[in-house]
């Protein structure tokens, strides 16, 4: 009998997968890079976001290979990545915070949104369940691949749709805190250590023991 999850239970299970273990650790420093930029930031965060996990999970094509021989330096890269745009988040003056429009979707803005979806994907630890478990263990397996690298992007998708609900809900309400001025310069330094504390467990390698502290008490997808 075959094992391997459809497409609908990957998609189900990548959704549900916003509070597991792995991924719940993640969400302070997404929800603070997405202060004062926008949907399109959004969406090209989720595209690095995603594109990495898959390529970390179709462990057996050239691109996983590539990435899982090199994980620590990609790790070390990413965490001083994210350290870095978070600590320019804390620099920048509160007025351009509080009183222009969000930032706008520059090519370059994009990019940076890009690579630090991909880099707070290194920041994810693996700890699946059964759907998520079954589809890693097809992916180490080059005859099935296609079925596997399709599971992948579906329990992507699947996350992909929860995070845009998160992100879109807290960009909502972030735009509503704008109108608090005395208060944007507080909400600019947390939401940039958020993601500067992000970057250094990832360089640290710390993002397991979160993530196993929190294994007792929130489920696996």
């Amino acid at each position: 009998m075959d094992a391997t999850p459809t497409l609908l239970a990957a998609f189900g299970a990548g959704f549900c997968s916003l509070i597991s273990p792995g991924m719940a650790p993640l969400l302070p420093g997404f929800a603070g890079f997405l202060r004062s930029r926008g949907i399109g930031h959004l969406l090209a965060f989720l595209l690095g976001f995603s594109l990495v996990f898959i390529a970390l999970g179709a462990s057996a094509t050239a691109a996983g290979q590539a990435l899982l021989e090199r994980l620590p330096l990609f790790e070390g890269g990413a965490g001083v990545f994210l350290a870095a745009v978070g600590l320019r988040q804390i620099g920048i003056p509160t007025r351009s915070r509080a009183e222009r429009a969000p930032e706008p979707a520059t090519p370059g803005a994009l990019l940076v949104a890009f690579l630090a979806g991909a880099a707070l994907m290194f920041g994810w630890t693996p700890l699946a369940g059964v759907v998520l478990s079954r589809i890693l263990a097809a992916a180490t397996s080059a005859d099935a691949i296609d079925r596997s690298v399709t599971l992948l992007s579906a329990y992507a998708l699947g996350r992909g749709g929860a995070l845009l609900a998160f992100g879109l809900a807290h960009l909502a309400t972030l735009r509503l805190m704008h109108a608090i001025r005395p208060h944007a310069r507080l909400v600019d330094v947390i939401s940039g250590a958020l993601v500067a504390v992000t970057g250094l467990l990832i360089f640290t390698g710390a993002f397991p023991i979160v993530a196993a502290a929190l294994s007792e008490y929130l489920p696996l997808f």
